[in-house]
Formats: structure tokens, C-alpha cells, sequence
């Protein structure tokens, strides 16, 4: 109940990250890291500025994942069961899973996370997030960033 009522503000990413990582120590069960899979595809202009150029040498995967874009999951993501989590996009409106929905992490696997909801309509019912592809458009960047990652 007191998750359900209350949430931790913080005005940057950075000291969102502190907390989280904070909270992620106290908790004893086994961390779960999940890496995205990134890939690039030219826009118009970046086809016309890159011909005959390799696009790993331009755009390397290294420098890639460390780029963070609004609506983009992080590249490197940790988890531990128990750990409350936000949903980010809207995946079911119909079980209500929205933008915004407050989950508790119950399992972890490679391309699924069980939680239990704790807000809203639907409060206790167990859902599973699945790993989705994102893409970020309208940028000033030559190419759209497509990243297959969770959702939170």
C-alpha cells in the first residue's frame, strides 16, 4: 500500500540513476542485467552524406549505447525482484497497462518481466512487459536509433 501512494521525484536522470542504484544494493536477491540491441537506419539526408562510407565506422555500437534519447530505455538496464519499476509506453490499455503505471518486478527472464500492478484498475493482477523495439525520430542525427528493450 505505501508503494501504491507515493513516488520519489527527482529533477535529472543522473539522480534518478543514484537511487535507483541505491535501492538496487539493499535489495539481496540476484541482479539482472539487460543490454539492448541497437541498429541504425539512414535517414535521407544520411544516405546522400554517407555513400561509400561504412556506417560502423562512423556511428560505432559503442558510442551508440551510450547516446540517450527521451522515450529510449538506457542501453544497460538492471533489475532485481521486488524492485518497483514505471512503464513508459502504452502497451495494453485494455488490462491498463499505460504510461506512467507503477509495477513491482516479480520475475525475470530474457525477453519477458512478470510484475504485479500496484496502481490504478487493476491493482494485483500479474501482466508480463515484454522487450519491444523503440525508434527515435526528429533528431539533427543522420539515422533513426531502433533499440529492442523494456519498456520501463
Amino acid at each position: 500500500m505505501y508503494l501504491m501512494q507515493c513516488s520519489i521525484l527527482a529533477p535529472k536522470n543522473t539522480g534518478v540513476d543514484e537511487i535507483n542504484n541505491a535501492i538496487l544494493e539493499l535489495l539481496s536477491k540476484d541482479l539482472h542485467m539487460y543490454l539492448n540491441a541497437n541498429s541504425l537506419a539512414l535517414t535521407e539526408e544520411g544516405v546522400s552524406a554517407v555513400i561509400g562510407v561504412s556506417m560502423d565506422s562512423l556511428y560505432p555500437m559503442d558510442f551508440m549505447n551510450i547516446l540517450q534519447f527521451s522515450g529510449i530505455a538506457y542501453h544497460k538496464m538492471e533489475f532485481k525482484a521486488g524492485v518497483q519499476i514505471f512503464l513508459l509506453h502504452n502497451l495494453n490499455q485494455s488490462v491498463g497497462l499505460c504510461n506512467g503505471m507503477k509495477l513491482i518486478v516479480k520475475r525475470l527472464g530474457y525477453y519477458v518481466i512478470e510484475v504485479k500492478i500496484i496502481t490504478w484498475n487493476n491493482v494485483g493482477k500479474r501482466v508480463f512487459i515484454p522487450r519491444i523495439i523503440m525508434s527515435h525520430f526528429g533528431t539533427d542525427w543522420p539515422f533513426v536509433l531502433h533499440c529492442c528493450q523494456f519498456p520501463v
